[in-house]
């Protein structure tokens, strides 16, 4: 029998929610909250796997199954609402950015992908990877070409394993914004690779 189930009974705002599916399925993941739809992804495969939600009661929807989730705040917990509600900011806030540099990792793979052997496209290819080292770790089969720095994933996962923990301090926010910074500063070199890429392309057909 297909079936969601959530991995716990409640989860803690910030928390990531992680559903298991019981059985084949395919199609959109869809969460309502009193009947607005919130969020709306495709689903590849593994658990469902929902970004940071504010307190509440949400329905999960997936080729025909439903479940319901809830999002409540410990009662033992030490925070004030303010402070949890920076906490749920800055964990959406990393998701997104985390989303962000793993859709670059695809187009940068899929650009090299589709490069030829010509001078300029190894030239391309070599440039594309050197991107690719500075978003992930593994990227294009090497180390990062900024040695005494972690790749953006690494430091991005850290940070989001801190704002898991606790509500942030000023030092953990103003790391969040240069992590950011850089981000977007690869974004835009993989950009103009990719745009060249495109021409080079075109200059071939």
């Amino acid at each position: 029998m297909n079936e969601l189930l959530p991995r716990k009974a409640s989860f803690a705002p910030g928390e990531i929610v992680r559903i298991e599916i019981r059985g084949a399925t395919a199609g959109i993941v869809r969460v309502w909250h009193l009947g607005e739809l919130v969020s709306e992804t495709p689903y590849t495969r593994g658990d469902i796997i929902l970004p940071p939600l504010p307190e509440g009661g949400y329905a999960v929807e997936l080729g025909g199954l439903t479940t319901a989730v809830e999002i409540a705040a410990d009662p033992r917990s030490p925070y004030a609402p303010e402070q949890v509600t920076a906490q749920y900011e800055l964990e959406l806030r990393l998701w997104g950015l985390m989303s962000d540099l793993y859709d670059g990792v695809n187009r940068a793979r899929r650009a090299r992908s589709e490069l030829g052997e010509s001078e300029s496209g190894r030239q391309l290819r070599q440039e594309l990877e050197a991107v690719e080292s500075d978003l992930v770790a593994d990227g294009g089969g090497k180390e990062s070409i900024y040695v005494s720095r972690a790749a953006l994933d690494t430091r991005l996962a850290g940070l989001r394993q801190v704002a898991g923990t606790a509500p942030p301090n000023a030092p953990t926010v103003e790391l969040a914004d240069q992590v950011e910074a850089q981000l977007k500063q690869v974004l835009a070199r993989l950009q103009e690779l990719l745009e060249r890429a495109q021409q080079a392309r075109a200059r071939k057909d």
